[in-house]
């Protein structure tokens, strides 16, 4: 009743609620076929708003329904095989500006949209290229762990470049070494998170990617 009849944000609010269920709840529920259709819904009908720069409240607004739609499409594809169309989703999910109010770290959030894009391009048999997509990820994870960081995001996100990472390296013996070492660090990573976080639903995802990977004939 606040918002003007041509105010963005009147736009931005009707189109979220016609999706009615969390794109992000669906797939932590282990519905990546729901998830992806909703969250598909959601992207369609909130890139139809435009919001003028000027309009913080709104931008804001934008950003935050485009970043949690766009990375739970990606990895409710991956999940479900489509990996062409998971690349497609973390392509466009790079380019989401930063929400201007947020108080996530911008790299953080820019490292695991780009793990997720090395996964599903890793999948997709160019493993050099997934590898050197994640080269800037796996920078910025390592010096946050110089720096100190252990937080349970921090693990999550770390181990599962990791894994991307040990998927991709090359089948020769160096790259089965790296293979190991990048499993086996991923792992600790996991293991040293609280048993409840632990029980979490995305460190439990990770944590069996990494299982499946060590049990892999050419592991």
């Amino acid at each position: 009743a606040q918002l003007g009849a041509n105010d963005p944000k009147r736009a931005l609010l009707a189109a979220q609620d016609q999706g009615r269920a969390d794109s992000g709840l669906q797939l932590a529920a282990g519905e990546p076929k729901a998830a992806l259709a909703t969250a598909t819904a959601a992207i369609e009908r909130v890139e139809k708003v435009e919001v003028p720069a000027s309009d913080l409240i709104g931008v804001t607004w934008r950003v935050s329904i485009l970043d949690g739609n766009l990375g739970t499409a990606a990895s409710a594809s991956i999940q479900l095989g489509h990996y062409a169309k998971a690349e497609a989703f973390a392509r466009r999910w790079l380019k989401v500006q930063t929400n201007p109010i947020s108080m996530d770290d911008p790299r953080a959030v820019t490292s695991f949209a780009t793990a997720v894009l090395a996964h599903a391009i890793a999948m997709q048999g160019r493993n050099d290229e997934a590898q050197k997509t994640l080269l800037p990820a796996l920078a910025y994870y390592e010096g946050e762990q110089k720096a100190g960081a252990v937080g349970t995001s921090f693990r999550h996100e770390y181990a599962y470049a990791l894994y991307v990472n040990a998927i991709a390296a090359p089948t020769d013996a160096a790259g089965r070494k790296q293979r190991h070492v990048d499993l086996d660090q991923a792992s600790r990573l996991i293991a040293g998170a609280s048993a409840d976080a632990q029980k979490l639903v995305d460190m439990r995802y990770v944590n069996g990617l990494i299982a499946a990977a060590r049990a892999a004939p050419h592991a």
